[in-house]
Order: structure tokens, then C-alpha cells, then sequence
């Protein structure tokens, strides 16, 4: 019954390599929940086109096309997103230590 095995986990995978694509389009696409931008935006400065972005974008919300203006566009939401990271991390911090209790070790202790 062993070679029968693979073949009940083909469509499955086949199923999987067709949904992949797709799953990891939306986790990147979607905001966070923490930073409230999606993953694609920090990183890339801009959310990925959709076909509803095919509509022209507007002059005042285009990437700029100058270097040194570009890396300022995409330090903003880094920025944007390292402070909201930092806040969530001073409020989960204490409940998520409330039942830590703090280990001295001495020299020689044998850990």
C-alpha cells in the first residue's frame, strides 16, 4: 500500500505549487497588523501593482525617478514602520515577562 501513498499527495501538492503564488501575493500585499503597512511597501517603497493599478497614478503620488529622493520615499515607511514595531514591543513586553522570574548566574555556577 506504500506506493499508493504518493499518489494521494499529488493533488495536493499539485494543488499547493498553484495556490503558492498567490498566498504569498496577498501576505505581501496585505498591512500588518502591528505596522499597518503591507511587507511589500516597507521593503520595496510601494505596494505590488494589481490590475485595478493599472488606472494612471496620480503626478503627486509616483515614485520619484531622482535617486536621492527615491531613498527618502523608501526610508519613510522604514522609519514609519521601526517606531511601530518598537511601541507594540513596550506594550507586549510586559505581559509577555509578567511570569518571567530573573536568573543571577555566579562564575563557577555550572549551567
Amino acid at each position: 500500500m506504500g506506493h499508493l501513498d504518493g499518489l494521494a499527495r499529488r493533488p495536493w501538492m499539485v494543488l499547493h505549487h498553484l495556490l503558492l503564488p498567490h498566498t504569498e501575493f496577498a501576505y505581501n500585499k496585505a498591512p500588518s497588523k502591528i505596522i499597518r503597512i503591507s511587507p511589500c511597501k516597507v521593503v520595496h517603497g510601494n505596494d505590488p501593482l494589481v490590475p485595478l493599478n493599472l488606472v494612471p497614478i496620480p503626478l503627486g503620488q509616483r515614485p520619484s525617478v531622482d535617486a536621492d529622493q527615491r531613498v527618502e520615499e523608501i526610508k519613510r515607511p522604514h522609519e514609519c514602520a521601526r517606531e511601530r514595531i518598537k511601541r507594540a514591543n513596550s506594550t507586549y513586553s510586559p505581559q509577555a515577562n509578567k511570569h518571567r522570574k530573573k536568573k543571577v548566574f555566579q562564575p563557577g555556577d555550572v549551567v
